[in-house]
């Protein structure tokens, strides 16, 4: 009985690795995005944004300054449709919120890696996901979300 249990665990281990790695192509996301429901929005977009934080990441590195600043004016216009979509619905605030979160983080890793020059662009980016993600904990935890709960 213990010669089936091994090559059971490998199995089950290889298929959550490789269910793991395959992710959706960054457009088809947001086509799905664009045509969710408005509560399902929110996660949406917020995944979005902080695929487009390694897009930006990949086009510093190759040095595409304009590809890069682009993608980061996408960070920030996907993070603010994901913060009003949360809001709106009133779902997935809270997991709207972790991502922005580790989008703000991940995009501040970024901005540690680039020169001088560059850093400021993607520090104010990063300032603005950081609002967004405020008004997402002002919304869960504000005296105003808890009477209107009642």
């Amino acid at each position: 009985m213990r010669w089936l249990f091994f090559p059971f665990v490998v199995t089950v281990l290889a298929v959550c690795v490789s269910a793991k790695t395959t992710e959706e192509p960054l457009e088809a996301l947001k086509a799905r995005a664009q045509s969710a429901r408005l509560q399902d929005q929110g996660p949406l977009f917020a995944a979005i944004a902080r695929r487009e934080v390694i897009e930006a990441d990949h086009f510093y590195t190759e040095g595409d300054i304009t590809k890069a600043k682009q993608a980061v004016d996408d960070v920030v216009s996907y993070a603010s449709r994901a913060a009003e979509a949360a809001q709106k619905s009133g779902k997935h605030l809270k997991d709207t919120e972790i991502t922005l979160r580790q989008t703000a983080r991940q995009l501040d890793d970024v901005r540690k890696t680039l020169n001088f020059e560059d850093r400021s662009y993607v520090e104010a980016a990063v300032k603005q996901v950081e609002k967004f993600r405020q008004k997402l904990l002002e919304a869960m935890f504000s005296p105003q979300s808890k009477e209107n709960k009642k």
